[in-house]
């Protein structure tokens, strides 16, 4: 019998020791949203930085849909994610991430502001009156979707799946207005001479938060020591001027404007 003890303790020390030693050589993908499609040399770039400062092996992973993202933070594996204020109130709300850090390059911060053809004459709430239904969004933003169907008291029905597209509804005619990322507009406005940008009184108040990198909630908390420590020296490669440990209360702005959209983030579907 007391042999038998001692072979089970040394057995169950091996198998610990070999899970400890798969656990750290095991793979960990760091998701990016859709809109990084575009940026798969920079994804990898911040995973080879992450790996080497860590330790540990971080593989980037560009989600092609935002479902792609959810099921991932499901899974009961260690994931990471840079994501924006509506993906991360939905990963937030159903308890599948903790935030780790935000990236700050002067836009980390952003709100949803109406477009509309350049000779519209009429306030911000007789616009979206008059518009009805015709009030055109990004679907999964609280830029878009979210200020959209919170300024039109939900009666917003033309969704698309990036601003570009929500503007040109407006420039075609088919949406009377629409709301877009204040930043995405600075960018591209050029391009839209016969559109103008106004902020709405009380929807362009809101406040969202970007560049927040979070963990799953399966996290082994001695890899989340070993990222809140190191996150701090590798702003570069994120291309933001440096990070900071999340505020408490960062994401309730957000919340409050879904509420007053109707989106509920725990039922939301793509």
């Amino acid at each position: 019998m007391r042999t038998l003890k001692i072979f089970s303790c040394t057995t169950i020390f091996f198998i610990l020791l070999s899970m400890a030693s798969w656990a750290a050589s095991a793979e960990i993908s760091l998701i990016f949203p859709p809109e990084w499609l575009d940026r798969g040399l920079k994804a990898k770039n911040i995973a080879s930085e992450l790996s080497i400062r860590t330790g540990l092996t971080i593989q980037p992973v560009l989600a092609e849909s935002y479902p792609e993202i959810i099921e991932a933070f499901s899974k009961k594996e260690p994931v990471l994610g840079y994501f924006g204020s509506f993906v991360h109130a939905i990963l937030y709300s159903r308890n599948l991430c903790v935030p780790v850090a935000q990236g700050g390059d002067g836009h980390e911060f952003y709100n949803g502001i109406m477009i509309v053809p350049r000779d519209e004459a009429y306030d911000p709430f007789t616009i979206i009156e008059r518009a009805g239904t015709k009030v055109a969004f990004c679907y999964g933003t609280s830029s878009g979707e979210g200020a959209a169907k919170a300024a039109s008291k939900r009666k917003a029905a033309l969704g698309y799946d990036s601003h570009q597209a929500v503007v040109d509804a407006v420039r075609d005619g088919t949406a009377k207005a629409a709301f877009v990322k204040n930043w995405w507009w600075e960018e591209n406005k050029a391009r839209y001479e016969d559109l103008k940008s106004i902020n709405h009184p009380i929807i362009s108040s809101y406040k969202h938060p970007d560049n927040i990198l979070c963990v799953s909630r399966f996290f082994p908390s001695e890899y989340l020591l070993k990222f809140r420590k190191e996150i701090v020296n590798c702003h570069a490669v994120f291309g933001v001027k440096f990070f900071y440990e999340v505020r408490a209360g960062i994401i309730e702005q957000t919340f409050e404007l879904l509420s007053l959209a109707g989106i509920d983030p725990v039922a939301y579907k793509w």
